[in-house]
């Protein structure tokens, strides 16, 4: 993605959490990670650098060294000096065919290669067939589970082919903000032995370490503020609450249906290396914008019949599937429920059908075609267990066992698809719900209710809802397509009501299927509260300010702007600022009038006799809150908000035009000045290209008249890429867009200019 359009859905409104549709959106490939090609990387990197990465005494590193990547597929045939590249992974570092991270901005600070900062290169040196991996995302992805894109890559260093190898996604920031709309959460890597096992009420007691200096729960995110809070709550509530209360109150933390739907993937696939199993191998990312804590699987190569333990994988009893008798909480105690298993179990069913088909048949076969001329080639991938050419084709379709690979894929995906099947045996679950959201950020003024709903025979579905407490309201959703719900039948049920001006919204969601079974979601009703931005309103801050703009005493402390979107003066002493919600009186702004449609800066340096502009109070580059607020008779009035993650030197964060609903980070600040106007926003520099029309109903045409080539996204208001790609100079393209009408942003980028417009679709 565009490093500075880092969009979030901040709307006129302050959104209580349990708000946001948790269902992962389908991630455009890009030309990165084109699953057409088997893209070749080319490292250049000093002798000595990379013979200290590749001794045996040094796989324990995460040393980086600068090297030069040459990336080259159908699409594209860029060089890039200056990257970092180092070792990667757990077993794999004492293997001769090793896995490596390519970092791009490791030693350039913020740049991007196609919209990545990083990637894994895994040489799958358990695997003969060098493509389990793949096959297992690829079907996550088409599922609507949180995964990695991925794609073969063959990969030469210093001129040396080092074999073929599987470019995978890296779980960070970036890979965060394309799943779930938002990365200012905390996320956890879980390895071994994360068992989510109860140890106290003191947070800190889970950065219990490993051997090896490494946290069982290793934070990735926000390591400055090593906040292990919510994650010490998630684990009290998993452990301590009565079994009979565990589904209400464990729904209230944790996202409950999107962890079953990853069990039956894990199952279904056979990774036993996973949480149930083996205490080992997901993530777990603290979701800001729904308060929940979601479960994303990550490393899935020992799966489809490699076994370490002498289990028969594709016949192992489904409805028992977990390590039983070692205290997983999280598997164990939520499969005792019974109508949890049986979402855990309708997701079963309809993955093991799936496997079964022909179509996954086929794909599989497409894979293996691709990429059978790279893999003869790997000559590396004989090091670790002597695989042969002949093992990596038997690795697809024989049923023999070949040392820990005791199925071929198809075999196991066979025997799996049936066993699993008759495993499960009848049964009818009740309509699953997808967390429910009141959705405010409708410019057609809005409340939209919606929730991914999931069943076999579903009747209806509605939304019970209640204005400031008053008389309980209904209204039906629809998965029609016309009800802003996105494409018909895409599960997505949805409606509108029109938004108050002010107050709070409760509400639930309710389906019912045919045989009379409803489910209701949440236990208790969601809440939000309106607030439409006032007069005086935060229009941008820098919250690290290095060298971007000296205050009055020359000094580079942070800053806060604040904007005047009224016609007429407003007197600013009666407002505060405050970086503490429970504090909100923090500091008094100073007795002047702002005129109309004027700005304003004041420092945020802790520092109150460094002039009557100087806050006493700093902001965190770690990311906290800004609150401006009145005092209205001793009440707090908040007139304005925002929560903010970790920031960057010198970037600041702010409306994408002035009052703007949209935030975005801006490589070129505008302080004490206008961030832009609607329509077209230029943020830096100047492109030449035409976008029309504008509205479209379906698609629109975008042509570069620049003199270069540039790189375009389309995206929706929570930020999340509908569409990227290249277009060179003097050509042209034409870009559909088979979402729900609303706003977009078309965002294009050269040579780190960059331009935003705001395009309407119609439906």
């Amino acid at each position: 993605m565009i490093d500075m359009f880092r969009l979030l859905g901040f709307l006129l409104i302050l959104i209580i959490p349990n708000c946001l549709l948790s269902q992962i959106p389908s991630i455009p490939d890009g030309p990165l990670y084109d699953p057409n090609e088997v893209s070749k990387i080319e490292i250049l990197i000093d002798a000595d650098s990379l013979a200290f990465i590749l001794d045996p005494a040094n796989a324990s590193s995460n040393q980086e060294f600068p090297a030069t990547l040459i990336f080259t597929n159908g699409n594209l045939n860029d060089t890039l000096t200056n990257i970092g590249f180092r070792l990667r992974g757990n077993t794999s570092r004492q293997a001769d065919k090793k896995s490596f991270k390519v970092s791009i901005n490791s030693f350039t600070s913020g740049r991007r290669y196609q919209g990545f900062k990083d990637f894994n290169l895994n040489g799958e040196h358990n695997d003969p067939s060098i493509s389990r991996a793949r096959i297992a995302w690829e079907f996550a992805s088409a599922e609507g589970i949180a995964s990695s894109r991925c794609v073969h890559s063959e990969l030469y260093i210093n001129g040396e082919y080092k074999g073929l190898y599987i470019n995978t996604e890296h779980i960070n920031n970036d890979w965060l903000s394309h799943r779930f709309g938002n990365n200012t959460g905390n996320l956890y890597k879980c390895t071994y032995p994360a068992n989510l096992q109860f140890i106290s009420n003191n947070s800190s007691d889970y950065k219990l370490t490993k051997n090896n200096g490494e946290r069982v729960y290793e934070l990735k995110t926000n390591e400055d503020v090593d906040d292990y809070t919510k994650l010490a709550q998630f684990i009290d509530i998993l452990n301590n609450t009565p079994q009979n209360q565990l589904v209400c109150s464990l729904d209230s933390v944790f996202n409950i249906e999107s962890y079953l739907q990853a069990l039956a993937f894990e199952v279904i696939m056979g990774h036993w290396d996973n949480y149930s199993f083996n205490q080992n191998n997901y993530y777990l990312y603290e979701n800001p914008q729904t308060g929940n804590i979601e479960y994303i699987p990550y490393d899935i190569d020992n799966s489809m019949g490699v076994d370490w333990f002498g289990i028969d994988w594709s016949n192992r009893d489904v409805n028992n599937w977990h390590n039983a008798g070692q205290n997983f909480p999280l598997s164990d105690r939520l499969l005792a429920i019974p109508a949890l298993k049986d979402i855990y179990k309708y997701y079963l069913r309809d993955y093991a059908t799936k496997i079964g088909s022909n179509s996954f048949s086929n794909r599989i076969d497409s894979i293996k075609n691709q990429i059978n001329s790279y893999a003869y080639a790997d000559t590396f991938k004989s090091l670790d267990y002597g695989f042969t050419n002949s093992d990596f084709d038997q690795s697809f379709t024989t049923n023999q066992a070949n040392q820990h690979v005791k199925k071929g894929i198809k075999p196991y995906l066979s025997t799996r698809s049936s066993t699993a099947l008759s495993q499960l045996g009848s049964f009818d679950v009740a309509p699953i719900i997808h967390s429910p959201i009141a959705d405010a950020t409708s410019l057609a003024g809005q409340i939209v209710f919606k929730a991914l709903v999931v069943d076999e025979s579903l009747s209806s579905v509605s939304c019970s809802y209640s204005l400031s407490g008053g008389a309980s309201q209904s209204i039906i959703l629809y998965d029609d397509g016309l009800h802003n719900d996105g494409q018909p039948n895409d599960g997505i049920y949805a409606n509108a009501i029109a938004q108050p001006t002010s107050g709070n919204i409760s509400y639930q969601i309710t389906a019912s299927d045919t045989q009379g079974q409803q489910s209701t979601k949440p236990c208790t009703a969601n809440s939000i509260s309106i607030r439409l931005l006032g007069d005086l309103v935060i229009n941008e801050f820098m919250a690290d300010n290095d060298n971007t703009i000296a205050d009055n005493n020359g000094d580079y402390n942070d800053w806060i702007e604040l904007y005047n979107n009224s016609s007429d003066s407003i007197f600013l002493g009666d407002y505060y600022l405050s970086d503490n919600a429970s504090t909100p009186f923090e500091w008094q702004l100073p007795n002047e009038y702002l005129a109309a449609n004027d700005f304003i800066i004041f420092w945020a340096s802790s520092d109150t006799t460094a002039g009557v502009y100087h806050t006493n109070f700093g902001l965190s580059k770690g990311g906290e809150e800004i609150i401006l607020a009145k005092n209205t008779n001793g009440q707090v009035d908040t007139a304005d908000l925002i929560t903010f993650g970790a920031q960057t030197s010198d970037i600041s964060y702010g409306r994408s035009y002035d009052a703007s609903p949209l935030w975005i980070t801006f490589s070129n600040t505008t302080p004490n000045a206008s961030n832009g106007t609607i329509g077209l926003q230029t943020l830096s520099g100047s492109l030449n290209f035409e976008a029309y029309p504008n509205p479209y109903s379906q698609s629109f045409s975008l042509h570069n008249s620049d003199a270069s080539d540039m790189h375009y996204e389309l995206l929706d208001l929570q930020g999340r890429a509908l569409r990227t790609g290249e277009i060179a100079s003097g050509a042209s393209v034409s870009i559909n867009d088979e979402s729900a009408a609303g706003l977009r942003i078309l965002a294009l980028s050269l040579n780190g200019e960059a331009i935003v417009r705001y395009l309407l679709i119609k439906k």
